[in-house]
């Protein structure tokens, strides 16, 4: 990918890079989903590759030769159910999330009341404040990003995000190869996030969901991605989450 120049197709209504996805398929006419914050941003890199090699690894005790792949292979290693792992991968492609969104920079004050989610379009949820029955975690981390480099260690206090979400979306197949989330602010600020980034891990680098955001003085609402380097994805002023099925 990175031998590729990237011609985003909203750049002009929205230059940054952090709405756009990878599409994935292959010649047996499966497809799945990557988010360029998966690709790019991730604290913990080389976890998603195109193998084209494997070698056993043998039990010790029980001596076990499973059968080895003869294909190429996708490999999202920060998956829990690996749905998105297809083989023979033939077709990368780049696309930006069509979702209408009003551009109002420098909006002040730059606060949202709510978070309304919505499901193919749908309207199922409006929070006003975390759910009292979801556990809250902290996580202590460096935070760095947005023009102004380390913001030194900051504790993100907030709700699993796949914790608030579980009870309207199913963990499945489709959902899991091609589940698509747009988190977006009061501004017109989004970002893709994909369903197994966000449902589907197994590096316990989740999604935080924050009520009155405690690192910068907007809200109520934001967004703290914790397997992320950087704060791109880190959306403050939090109003809205649409997921989508996009099928190739």
């Amino acid at each position: 990918m990175n031998e590729r120049i990237l011609q985003k197709a909203n750049q002009k209504k929205f230059p940054p890079i952090v709405d756009l996805y990878v599409e994935i398929s292959n010649d047996k006419g499966e497809s799945v989903l990557l988010s360029w914050g998966e690709l790019y941003y991730p604290a913990n890199r080389y976890q998603i590759i195109i193998a084209t090699k494997v070698m056993h690894i043998v039990p010790s005790k029980s001596k076990d030769l499973w059968p080895l792949p003869t294909e190429t292979k996708l490999i999202v290693g920060t998956d829990l159910i690996t749905e998105r792992n297809i083989s023979n991968p033939t077709k990368i492609i780049v696309k930006s999330l069509d979702d209408k969104f009003k551009i109002q920079k420098n909006l002040k004050p730059l606060f949202s009341k709510d978070l309304k989610i919505y499901k193919q379009n749908n309207l199922i949820e409006t929070l006003t404040q975390l759910p009292k029955d979801v556990k809250q975690e902290t996580y202590s981390t460096v935070f760095y990003g947005r023009g102004r480099g380390i913001h030194s260690t900051s504790d993100f206090i907030g709700c699993e995000l796949k914790n608030i979400l579980k009870n309207n979306f199913e963990i499945n197949k489709s959902n899991l190869q091609n589940g698509m989330f747009v988190v977006a602010a009061k501004d017109g600020y989004r970002a893709a996030f994909t369903f197994s980034e966000v449902m589907n891990r197994n590096d316990q680098s989740e999604v935080l969901l924050i009520d009155k955001n405690n690192y910068e003085k907007a809200g109520r609402f934001s967004l703290f991605p914790s397997g992320d380097l950087l704060s791109d994805r880190a959306i403050k002023a939090l109003s809205e989450i649409h997921f989508k099925t996009i099928k190739y």
